[in-house]
């Protein structure tokens, strides 16, 4: 009797791991799409445009069911020339796609690509075999490179979004000057990821490398307002405002890391880690006619001089601009265009980005989705 009532419970668990088993199947999975286009092409999937940039690009679509065949209608757009492929996909494939060579007018300069991304791949694999490293301890020891040194990249690509100016203006202003926000920032605004929209922001960028700057704020009454400080590295070294320093008027001279001098009485030393500092000043404002005008009071006395020219009359210097400095792409873009979002994407022909990682994991530089909505089954 105990045997027999083993072997029912054993059945009946069998039944459920069985059950349980199909349920972990996955009935629905994504597809990873790989395309290599021309670096500024631009690609739309059923229409729809996607927003990554660069020579190789992965995209991933919603889960749709296994075991089955699926078509885009992929469009690829360089200059005055247009390429319509339908492309037949498939989960779990590897459904990588090379529309490179039909737009042979850049085929040199494709080749060319070709050839230092060969070059690169093969520096990499001499770095690690030179030093008895695996390639996969050299990818590890590339990524923790690339962590380190993000931050020094993000920083210097804003700095120069932000300060091609010849003076302060629509949220620009040459090195050394605030350029102060007259009102919220509107839906368009790409320099910075989500700006405040309840505070009016006054903002600059210093290099205080050759001497300290001079940073002196008013007496701000009952205002809520902060200036945090940013170093090169991003990390807020200093936060001057109502919270933590009070709302009377205060007087700071910035100086670099391994500055050494004598100070003006009333101005308090704030060390920055790295000669390059980013000041980003926000003043509550409500938002009404009338409260705009009382901040704009406040932000015309922010003022930033040069500790040699402190006391003195001092009229800024104007700034000069660089053509060659995109203003209109927003800076993450131009992270992905310049190859430079993630060492996932280095060069390795025919890898695809985001290697070793499942493909619904988002990573920097890979749609989530594929954009089209227009999938179709086989």
């Amino acid at each position: 009797m105990r045997m027999h009532r083993l072997a029912i419970a054993l059945a009946a668990a069998g039944v459920a791991l069985g059950a349980a088993a199909a349920q972990t199947q996955p009935a629905a999975q994504s597809i990873a799409i790989r395309l290599l286009v021309p670096a500024g092409a631009q690609v739309e999937f059923d229409g729809s445009k996607a927003t990554m940039t660069g020579p190789s690009r992965q995209y991933v679509s919603p889960p749709v069911a296994v075991g089955r065949d699926y078509t885009y209608t992929l469009k690829v757009i360089v200059n005055d020339k247009t390429i319509t492929r339908e492309i037949r996909v498939r989960p779990g494939a590897e459904n990588a796609f090379d529309l490179r060579r039909d737009f042979p007018a850049l085929a040199r300069t494709t080749s060319a690509g070709n050839q230092l991304a060969k070059n690169t791949a093969q520096r990499q694999s001499n770095y690690a075999r030179n030093r008895g490293m695996t390639e996969d301890e050299a990818f590890k020891l590339g990524t923790e490179a690339y962590v380190y040194g993000y931050p020094l990249i993000t920083m210097e690509m804003t700095r120069r979004v932000m300060t091609n100016a010849a003076e302060p203006k629509d949220n620009h202003a040459p090195m050394g000057q605030f350029h102060n926000s007259r009102t919220y920032p509107s839906a368009s605004f790409r320099d910075v990821t989500a700006p405040n929209a309840d505070t009016l922001y006054s903002a600059a960028w210093l290099d205080v490398a050759k001497e300290p700057y001079v940073l002196s704020l008013p007496d701000e009454g009952d205002r809520y307002y902060l200036m945090p400080m940013l170093s090169g590295w991003t990390d807020v070294f200093q936060v001057p405002g109502t919270r933590t320093t009070g709302t009377k008027a205060q007087k700071y001279a910035i100086v670099s890391p391994n500055w050494k001098g004598d100070l003006p009485d009333g101005v308090k030393e704030l060390r920055s880690p790295t000669s390059m500092v980013w000041i980003l000043g926000r003043t509550y404002c409500t938002g009404t006619p009338e409260d705009y005008k009382a901040v704009h009071e406040i932000q015309d006395q922010y003022s930033l001089v040069p500790l040699s020219a402190y006391g003195k009359p001092y009229t800024p210097p104007p700034g000069k601009v660089d053509p060659k400095i995109d203003m209109t792409t927003p800076v993450r873009a131009q992270y992905e265009r310049r190859g430079l979002l993630h060492p996932a994407g280095r060069a390795h022909e025919g890898q695809p980005a985001g290697r070793g990682r499942r493909a619904d994991d988002r990573q920097p530089g890979q749609d989530r989705h594929c954009p089209g909505a227009g999938l179709r089954h086989e």
